[in-house]
């Protein structure tokens, strides 16, 4: 299961640094995310990857995910999946099957029965809680409830909370003390 491991890693490496390989210039970005990984491997229990720097160049990010995946190196796919759920259960297999993600991030808005086929026993799933735009509260506040009850109760389910945000990160973290957060920002 992805928590229970990114658990034991956190207490190896004595860290729960999420390193984020979201480089938007394609001039030699394989050779240099490949070289971010080794440096930073011994501190990092997981990497990030947004497809959105990526568009256009479906091979940097198979070559990537396929270097991750060969050093058994847990990533999280961060492209904020989130769609009725027949369609998530194709994200899914294009996620979890084809690039060999660990983990994915995925908007909460379609309700919980959207969010099945993306939940895996294996995998991880962050939901997004809150992020760094100023006027986001507006929405997130009206599905935070929901959210927190869904992770509460499971313990594949991991937040995107703003790591700008520390009165908002203190207060979930109250709410929910085992659970996950994937904190940009």
């Amino acid at each position: 299961m992805f928590f229970k491991e990114l658990k034991r890693l956190s207490k190896i490496k004595k860290s729960s640094l999420c390193v984020g390989l979201d480089d938007p210039n394609p001039h030699q970005r394989v050779e240099r995310m490949c070289s971010l990984i080794d440096q930073t491997e011994q501190y990092s229990i997981c990497y990030k990857l947004n497809p959105a720097f990526y568009h256009g160049n479906s091979d940097h990010i198979k070559s990537i995910t396929n270097y991750l995946n060969e050093k058994n190196i847990l990533w999280i796919y961060d492209g904020k999946v989130g769609d009725v759920p027949h369609t998530n259960k194709e994200y899914a297999k294009y996620i979890y099957d084809d690039l060999g993600a660990s983990a994915m991030t995925a908007h909460p808005f379609l309700g919980y029965d959207s969010l099945t086929h993306l939940i895996h026993k294996n995998k991880g799933l962050f939901i997004l809680a809150r992020t760094t735009n100023p006027h986001a509260y507006e929405i997130q506040n009206q599905v935070q409830s929901h959210i927190y009850r869904w992770c509460y109760n499971s313990l594949n389910l991991g937040l995107v909370v703003a790591g700008n945000k520390e009165a908002v990160l203190h207060e979930i973290r109250r709410q929910l003390p085992n659970t996950w957060f994937l904190s940009p920002g």
